[in-house]
């Protein structure tokens, strides 16, 4: 584990219960259910196996009856039905074996470039158990666990989660598995250049220090080129590194389509009469889950236009029932980011009740105020709170 360090920080938040519900996590046993896409996969290889046995009865009843149409002698029989069965199944289990390397020849083929995937994220105590979930789902859904380091950023006095049993545990559990975990400490002087002090929505933490984190990820982050912004509340379905490989890198940020902008077009000319050079209005985009091109916020000193647009908000109140995401889509909208496909996004499950969530869905996002992990959560059927899960050490 790295640990950076940092000054002058403030800001705790705690919740009894979730902490309480921390301690009760299981990190000693064998992790008994992945996620939706790895569940599918666990019932078609059931499938497999019962085919090929079923098609090593058949052969094995028509060599039966063909021996014994012959007068073939009963020893000799079994010994050829038992080789007969031993080769299909050797036959099954090469091909499983070629099917489940594919995809990791692929990568490192000679004419493929094979990047490790940098995953980040920003929380507190309110947040650590969607942290947990949201790790587990994407380790156990990639095949190269030892191309993915986890960053995780924590407030300067934060110490709870770190000093945390639990916590201790769920390092050793990612060292196992063959990932990194580099522990980042901030400073609220680090992202209050960013914090929408006008923000006024009732019953949202939106002003929360850890929602400014992505802000700052490429000054923190100085020797990557490229990461994903996760939020806490997302479970992630599909293999994160070939995702991640697959980006376009002309663009700063690779994101999922949202129709509707936030922010009307009064608030836009404000900006551009103080000399904002802002993108077009739409599509815009769900910051939630982001890729950000790194090198390229370095080159464009995106972050200090970012911190303008701001500057701008606290002077003139532009929006206060917004957090993080409008510079972001003032800055980065229309054909200024990456569109990914709708295909592999579930939004709104943390506002919308009894989700329909299509099979091709990678990313799983309760954005909105229902939790998974809380009392009144939403669609909790699709995320397994980690104190009910049993984990492999």
């Amino acid at each position: 584990m790295t640990m950076s360090t940092a000054t002058n920080a403030s800001g705790v938040y705690s919740n009894t219960t979730l902490v309480e519900n921390r301690k009760n996590i299981n990190w000693t046993q064998t992790l008994t259910k992945s996620y939706s896409k790895t569940d599918y996969s666990i019932y078609q290889d059931y499938y497999q196996v019962l085919l090929s046995w079923v098609i090593i009865g058949i052969v094995g009843f028509r060599t039966y009856r063909y021996q014994a149409a012959y007068k073939v002698h009963v020893y000799r029989r079994m010994v050829v039905f038992a080789v007969a069965a031993l080769a299909l199944l050797l036959a099954f289990l090469m091909f499983q074996q070629k099917q489940n390397t594919s995809q990791l020849d692929i990568l490192l083929a000679d004419d493929q470039s094979f990047n490790r995937a940098h995953l980040v994220y920003a929380a507190n105590e309110d947040q650590i158990l969607g942290v947990y979930a949201s790790v587990c789902s994407i380790l156990t859904n990639t095949i190269t666990p030892d191309a993915i380091t986890f960053h995780f950023f924590l407030i300067q006095n934060d110490t709870s989660i770190l000093n945390d049993d639990v916590f201790n545990a769920f390092q050793d559990y990612i060292q196992d598995m063959g990932a990194v975990l580099e522990v980042h400490k901030y400073s609220l002087s680090d992202v209050k250049p960013f914090i929408n002090m006008k923000f006024k929505k009732q019953g949202y933490d939106l002003a929360t220090p850890s929602n400014y984190v992505r802000f700052i990820i490429s000054d923190k982050l100085p020797n990557a080129d490229l990461c994903l912004w996760i939020d806490a509340d997302t479970i992630v379905q599909g293999d994160i590194v070939p995702f991640m490989n697959d980006r376009d890198p002309t663009k700063a940020v690779s994101a999922f389509v949202r129709d509707k902008a936030d922010i009307d077009e009064n608030v836009r000319a404000k900006l551009v009469s103080r000399g904002v050079d802002l993108s077009p209005k739409e599509p815009t985009f769900n910051a939630g889950i982001v890729v950000i091109n790194l090198k390229l916020w370095r080159e464009t000193n995106a972050s200090d236009a970012l911190a303008e647009i701001c500057k701008i908000n606290d002077e003139l109140s532009l929006w206060t029932d917004f957090g993080s995401q409008p510079p972001l889509q003032l800055l980065f909208s229309g054909d200024r980011f990456e569109h990914l496909s709708s295909t592999l996004y579930a939004n709104g499950l943390g506002y919308i009740k009894d989700y329909e969530l299509s099979e091709e869905a990678m990313f799983l996002h309760w954005n909105g105020k229902y939790k998974p992990w809380l009392e009144n959560g939403l669609n909790s059927k699709y995320w397994l709170c980690p104190r009910n899960l049993t984990w492999t050490l």
